[in-house]
Order: C-alpha cells, then structure tokens, then sequence
C-alpha cells in the first residue's frame, strides 16, 4: 500500500461506523463464512476502486503511477502497456464489542486484482498485498482468532476463483520491512516471530484449499525465483525491502563464515514464503452457501487449525 492509498482509505472513513459503509458482496460473503465461527464479527469492502498504471516502461515495480479512473482496453498478448488497469480493494474486519457503541477493527486485508485489462504477465492474477490484525480484545481467544482469519482468507480466494481470476499471489515480506504491516508498531524480534507464524498460517490454508477444491494447484518458495512469481508485480518499495533483506543477509553470511572455521554450509537466515496458487477455472459468481453446508465445511476446517 501507498501512502496516498492509505490517505484515501482514512479520509473514506472519516466520521462512519463500520455499519454505516455500503454493503458490497465480496464483504457479505466473507460476512457469511466469519459467522461460521463466529456471529460477532463482520467483514466490510470500504474501498473498491479501479486504478489506472502509467509506465514509462511496460514494468509495474520500475516507476509506475498510480491513478484513478477511466476506462481501458485490453491489451494484446506480447504488447508493451504504458498503462493499465486494476482493482484495489480494502477489506476490514470489525468485532461486535458489547456494551460498547462502537465495533472494533481486528484484521485488514488489501488486494490488487488485476482482470483483462493488465499485460500478460498480470492478467488474471489477485496480488495479496499487505494483511495484519490487531491484538485480542476482551473475550477474544487466539483460537477464535485464528479460526475467523483463516475462513476469511480462504473465503476470498473461493470469491475472486469463481470471479474468472486463475492465481493467487502472496508474498510474505521480511522482517525488515518497516511498512510491512497496518497496525501499531513491532519490534524485530517480535516481526520476525509474526513472519514466521504467516508463512506457516497461508500454507495450512493452501493445504486445505486442496482438500476442499478451491485450489487446484499452488507452489511456494523462500525467494519467489523458482516459481515464476512476476517480481515486477510489486511496488517500488516492496521491491527496495526485499532487496534490502538480501543484503542483510549476504552480509550476515559472510560474516558467519569469517567466524565459523569449520563452516560447510548456513541454512537461510529465514525461509519467508512466496506462494503461487491456481485457482480452478469457474466463471459464475458464488453464490451464498446453505448454512447447513457452510456449517460441515467450516467446522472441518476448525479442526485442522487447532
């Protein structure tokens, strides 16, 4: 996220209620499958708006400028785009606090959702951009926590899968990466404690994405070099983080082998995850779920992540 795009998002909530935002099905969906485990929490869409890219070159990472508006063509297979369209979307979580006149905010998830508007290389593809939480509250428990999250994460891609889009990108950023997250600040013990636990936490969701059919195929990799992972598909800054850790790290190992001196081989530093998920090819838009059937599917799911 930019900051302008974080600009945008607080002035668009200035002086609502979280029930007071415009209903959008994405968040009545991913409403149903948080009340699976859950009645307390909702999920809204607050921001929904398509952006256009201008390049001087046809690459997202390299200078690109985000803008809002108009309307595109789809561009043709191999051709350079000096612009192009895409989704971005802000999708907040609120718990019911009772007693209270208010809703809390626990979780936040923006996408990048990139249709038949972007160049090849992007088109068809949802880039799962930034997701963070915030701590407990009064009568929250970390099960429950979790639970919801991961009904809420796995609910999106089941949406945008059955939407037309093909793949689900994610990249869990490293702990150096001071932007990497919404909420209050952390420290670098305690990040790269919480990049660990995300990168374990989206590879029970991809496994069990498997077992249920809402992915067809995924792979994952420490660097995002094997897997094809379209690196210029991130932002400028994203870009300098990654590049930033690599340093970091290159110079740790140098200085390792300088001290070790029956050194052979030290492991990664981290083996932070970049996910490349397929997403099974239907075209018609979900449609809300029988309680009874998201009830067994849910609760089955519940049990995995204990």
């Amino acid at each position: 996220m930019t900051d302008a795009d974080l600009a945008s998002a607080r002035a668009a909530l200035k002086g609502k209620y979280p029930r007071d935002l415009i209903k959008h099905p994405l968040g009545e969906w991913l409403t149903e499958r948080a009340h699976v485990i859950t009645s307390a929490v909702f999920v809204t869409v607050v921001a929904d708006v398509r952006r256009r890219i201008e390049n001087d070159s046809s690459s997202h990472g390299a200078g690109g400028q985000s803008v809002d508006g108009g309307e595109g063509e789809g561009a043709a297979e191999g051709e350079e785009c000096e612009k192009y369209y895409y989704r971005s979307k802000a999708i907040l979580a609120f718990r019911c606090l009772p007693g209270s006149v208010g809703d809390a905010l626990t979780f936040a998830l923006y996408v990048k959702e990139f249709g038949r508007d972007a160049p090849p290389a992007y088109r068809g593809k949802v880039l799962l951009e930034c997701m963070d939480g915030t701590p407990l509250f009064n009568g929250e428990t970390a099960d429950e926590r979790q639970r919801c999250l991961s009904a809420i994460a796995q609910g999106y891609m089941d949406f945008v899968g059955k939407e037309g889009f093909a793949e689900v990108l994610i990249r869990v950023p490293p702990p150096t990466d001071k932007h990497a997250h919404l909420f209050s600040a952390r420290s670098a013990d305690v990040q790269l404690k919480a990049s660990h636990h995300l990168s374990q936490w989206y590879l029970r969701i991809m496994q069990w994405g498997m077992r249920v059919g809402t992915l067809s195929d995924y792979q994952c990799s420490p660097d995002g070099g094997d897997i094809a992972f379209p690196l210029s598909i991130l932002s400028r800054r994203d870009n300098e983080a990654e590049a930033s850790f690599k340093r970091m790290c290159a110079k740790l190992d140098t200085q390792c082998r300088a001290l070790c001196t029956n050194f052979r081989t030290l492991p990664a530093p981290t083996a932070f995850l970049w996910l490349r998920c397929t997403l099974p090819r239907m075209h018609s838009r979900p449609r809300v779920m029988g309680m009874a059937s998201a009830m067994m599917a849910w609760a089955i799911w519940a049990v995995i992540c204990r």
